[in-house]
């Protein structure tokens, strides 16, 4: 498969990725690893719809062609289930669809630290403590009680859980991170 022919389908399992059906679909990132989308779940529940957005990863077909790299797959994926950290990634479940591989993940609305740092340029030292606290706490978890080591922690991995609101000053940023101690979560486990 070339790749403009993978990761384009509209649906994966349950998970319809959002927009499209308009031919835009919303990509929320492009690594080596995959391709990560918008998708939202839709369930009917005394006559309401209940809408679960999540973040959907499309694994590269490349990386399944041998059997270290399927097994690297799925343990991540066996790693994933295991977590339940307020610093680490919430799995949700995952699957194929018509031969492709994806994952749908809690969603992270306040993007990844890179994007902190275009916002508010170079954090104030309080800011990147009170990150660094709660980095370690997942990655703790992940040591002590799963002996996992993540491998591949940078500020691309590190997502926001919440949207932080437009009016957020860059001196509020500590008193926010103090207040949310989980607003921080560690992503992409396929080094661990």
């Amino acid at each position: 498969m070339g790749a403009a022919a993978w990761g384009n389908q509209n649906r994966y399992g349950e998970f319809e990725i959002v927009g499209a059906r308009e031919k835009k679909p919303r990509l929320m990132g492009e690594g080596s690893f995959g391709k990560t989308y918008e998708a939202v779940r839709e369930d009917v529940v005394a006559g309401s719809v209940i809408k679960d957005f999540v973040a959907l990863k499309v694994l590269n077909p490349a990386l399944l062609v041998s059997e270290s790299k399927k097994l690297q797959f799925v343990q991540e994926m066996v790693a994933l289930t295991r977590f339940k950290h307020p610093n680490l990634i919430h799995y949700i479940r995952c699957g194929e669809e018509k031969g492709e591989v994806f994952c749908a993940m809690e969603l992270c609305r306040g993007g990844d630290l890179s994007r902190l740092v275009k916002r508010y340029g170079p954090l104030p030292e309080r800011v990147a403590a009170l990150i660094g606290l709660q980095v370690a706490a997942g990655l703790r978890e992940m040591h002590q009680r799963h002996g996992l080591v993540h491998r591949d922690i940078k500020p691309s991995n590190i997502m926001l859980a919440d949207e932080l609101p437009a009016t957020l000053a860059r001196q509020q940023l500590a008193a926010r991170l103090e207040e949310q101690d989980s607003i921080c979560r560690i992503v992409d486990f396929g080094l661990v």
